[in-house]
């Protein structure tokens, strides 16, 4: 056996030793903060309480407390530095200590190898599966935030009134996400032959249709870029009313308005 495919394959199991190791010493970490500084107790109080910081809960809580007292509750920790680095990314993604694991139920046109399960993994993390995924950034089809605004009864959620905000993500030159928007030069090969074969080359923010389109990632200077490094990790030592607690699991919401309890 070469050294090389040695060291290659032997990857996914240091990172999951590396995993458990850093878990272990970010959680002795985090339990030091929840002490009290200098005999003077935290606040106890919050005007808004985020449970989960993943994807959505970052952006949540980073913007709430740009006004508000926020507690961000994470039953996961920090990411692994490995996390940041897009080679590790599958790796970082099947960890055991870091991420949940689920099955779908059974398939009639996918996953037909395996029985028709499909098999998922999602971050256990601060910034959730955008800590470990392939980094791609896309609008999603207008048929499916449509379908969020029927879902809901919330028309704010139609494509149309979601529009400008993917448009100042994308054309904006400021703001807390990097995407970068590099287009390496074997993809000009790629649209060709598309073209040649009869396939549109289109923006991939452009109206949705089927066709070839460059892909478009959340990364800048090199490394990984998530809602957890845009919204929480530059403002969590410097805003006091911005609290995260990480490994905190949230076991029932009391709803006191109603005087009544909602066991979760």
């Amino acid at each position: 056996m070469k050294l090389s495919s040695f060291v290659f394959g032997a990857i996914p199991l240091i990172i999951q030793y590396y995993a458990k190791k850093y878990m272990e010493d970010d959680k002795t970490i985090a339990l030091q903060d929840l002490e009290n500084d200098y005999g003077i107790p935290r606040i106890k109080s919050y005007d808004f309480i985020i449970v989960g910081g993943g994807t959505a809960g970052c952006v949540v809580a980073g913007r709430l407390s740009e006004r508000f007292n926020v507690l961000l509750l994470e039953a996961g920790g920090t990411p692994i530095p490995p996390a940041h680095v897009s080679y590790f990314t599958r790796d970082v993604a099947v960890a055991p200590d870091i991420n949940y694991f689920y099955e779908s139920v059974t398939q009639r046109n996918m996953s037909l190898r395996n029985g028709g399960i499909s098999a998922f993994e999602t971050g256990k993390m601060l910034g959730g599966s955008g800590s470990h995924n392939e980094m791609i950034h896309q609008r999603g089809s207008p048929l499916d935030w449509d379908g969020y605004a029927a879902m809901t009864g919330d028309a704010t959620w139609r494509y149309e009134n979601v529009l400008e905000f993917w448009k100042k993500n994308y054309y904006g030159v400021g703001g807390p996400l990097t995407l970068n928007s590099d287009i390496p030069p074997i993809w000009s090969k790629w649209a060709e032959a598309a073209a040649e074969l009869g396939f549109t080359v289109a923006d991939p923010n452009a109206q949705q249709i089927p066709s070839f389109a460059p892909v478009q990632m959340l990364i800048g200077s090199g490394a990984r870029v998530s809602t957890y490094t845009g919204y929480i990790k530059p403002y969590e030592e410097i805003r006091a009313n911005l609290t995260v607690i990480r490994y905190a699991n949230v076991e029932q919401v009391k709803l006191w308005s109603e005087r009544r309890e909602i066991p979760t």
